[in-house]
């Protein structure tokens, strides 16, 4: 069995490790090597849109909000979509820009050091070592997204929620404007 054949039986974390070696491969691999890992990169991608598919496909149980307080697309199904886009989108190596309602975009940024199932890991010049975000603390904070992002939910309040907050609202928004 190849590696495209077991994708769908993969979890996310796996599915980033193997975009990593492909990236590798293209970079300083054979011409096979290059065409083969270029096959896997596209089979990861469609395999991504088809978990994403299954996660949104169904009826709007829980619509929320988009960042800007505007009605949220029908594809945003509550957190379990919102985490598909979490992970499915995001690389090891993106940068993120922080943002907050009250500011907007505050000119800091931190870069994305994995991303696995349970959760996100970030990394910004000011850390002694790289955070893991749990995928917890990002459900807490997107139960008041809307809220935080309509100016009714402070940020000062959301970090009663998590201590990840100069984080999850830059991921959030990246995810859900779009």
């Amino acid at each position: 069995m190849s590696v495209i054949d077991r994708l769908p039986t993969l979890d996310g974390g796996a599915l980033v490790a193997i975009e990593r070696n492909a990236h590798r491969w293209i970079s300083i691999g054979t011409d096979e090597q290059k065409m083969e890992a270029e096959r896997v990169l596209l089979a990861i991608a469609a395999e991504r849109r088809r978990r994403l598919d299954q996660v949104t496909s169904g009826s709007p149980d829980d619509v929320g909000r988009s960042d800007t307080g505007a009605a949220a697309s029908v594809t945003d199904r509550g957190f379990p979509a919102i985490w598909m886009k979490i992970v499915q989108p995001l690389h090891p190596g993106d940068v993120i820009r922080n943002w907050g309602y009250a500011t907007g975009h505050t000119g800091g940024t931190f870069r994305i050091e994995d991303v696995g199932n349970s959760a996100v890991t970030v990394y910004c010049g000011t850390m002694v070592q790289p955070r893991a975000i749990p995928k917890g603390d990002f459900e807490k904070v997107y139960a008041v997204w809307s809220d935080s992002c309509a100016g009714n939910y402070p940020r000062a309040k959301m970090t009663n929620l998590s201590q990840n907050t100069t984080y999850i609202p830059g991921i959030l928004r990246r995810v859900t404007s779009g």
